[in-house]
């Protein structure tokens, strides 16, 4: 892959910022002799405009401009979405140039990221990206391993996208053919649930007490779900797999709740306790005659069980 533009291409982004930039930046800037200009230099105003400029709609402008520049623009993009003094309206700029970019440029400057990154835990975040991007993004890190100066490169973080990408597969295919936003639909219930029937957990232990609703337990559980997804997109896997238990708890027979703490406990290295969840998962999708999930758990469950030692 390459992340420079043809010739043809690099004349038009540059007279586009001659257009649009200049008129907009020229108070950011000191005057400058027009061949001093290039497209880094193009590059740093637009994002240096896009952080100072107060006005919205200059603003949304430069996130516009920005993915034009390709690949060059995902490292800083990157880079400052990671800054935590961001106001919500940059971050939402910034993930707005980002998806606007095309998935090649876009791989080739999230590699471009990881080659001069050290931060373990932002190389995480940025394997994420990959992984939402699909199998281009493994196919092109499958092709750097080839290149000795980055194969240990491609060897780490390989299985990490890879790892991801199971985890939003699996949790996608859950989700697919449920009612959503109710952990209940996957209850033994679920028949019902699929045509539109509202069904609570069954075998939760608070369904006893005569204040406790089906209702509320429902709301209760799927709250914990969001949370535990939520703490496992920060890779707070342990604090994610002691909230899928809680949910666990209200609602015994949610094999969503399971695949998903399956993933995570395989995620910290404890394989017999993911094998163990992803197995009941997938019986609970079977008495629920959910094949399509029962098959894809099953899958799961074969690779987590070929990289147990025997």
């Amino acid at each position: 892959m390459s992340a420079s533009h043809t010739p043809e291409q690099s004349n038009a982004l540059y007279y586009q910022c001659f257009e649009k930039l200049l008129p907009v930046a020229g108070q950011h800037i000191k005057a400058v002799a027009l061949d001093w200009w290039d497209l880094d230099r193009f590059l740093g105003v637009a994002f240096y405009t896009l952080l100072a400029e107060t006005d919205p709609r200059v603003r949304m402008q430069m996130a516009d401009l920005l993915p034009h520049f390709g690949a060059k623009a995902v490292p800083p993009l990157i880079v400052l979405r990671r800054q935590q003094n961001l106001d919500t309206e940059s971050i939402e700029l910034l993930e707005h140039s980002l998806t606007q970019i095309s998935s090649s440029d876009l791989i080739t400057g999230l590699i471009d990221v990881l080659k001069a990154s050290e931060d373990d835990s932002f190389d995480e975040s940025v394997c994420k990206r990959l992984a939402k991007v699909g199998n281009s993004a493994i196919a092109a890190v499958e092709t750097l391993s080839t290149d000795p100066e980055w194969r240990t490169l491609a060897l780490k973080i390989l299985p990490r996208i890879q790892k991801f990408q199971a985890i939003g597969h699996l949790n996608s295919s859950f989700r697919s053919s449920a009612t959503p936003s109710t952990p209940a639909e996957l209850s033994n219930g679920e028949s019902k649930a699929a045509m539109g029937s509202q069904i609570s957990c069954k075998n939760g232990p608070e369904l006893n007490s005569p204040n406790r609703s089906a209702r509320t337990i429902d709301k209760k559980s799927t709250a914990l779900m969001q949370i535990a997804a939520a703490k496992a997109e920060t890779n707070a896997y342990l604090q994610a797999i002691n909230i899928y238990t809680q949910a666990l708890n209200l609602c015994p027979d949610n094999a969503r709740a399971y695949g998903a703490r399956g993933l995570l406990r395989s995620n910290v290295g404890d394989q017999q306790g993911a094998i163990a969840d992803i197995q009941y998962a997938a019986q609970l999708f079977r008495q629920q005659g959910k094949t399509a999930n029962f098959e894809i758990a099953l899958g799961y469950l074969r690779k987590i069980m070929s990289q147990v030692p025997s």
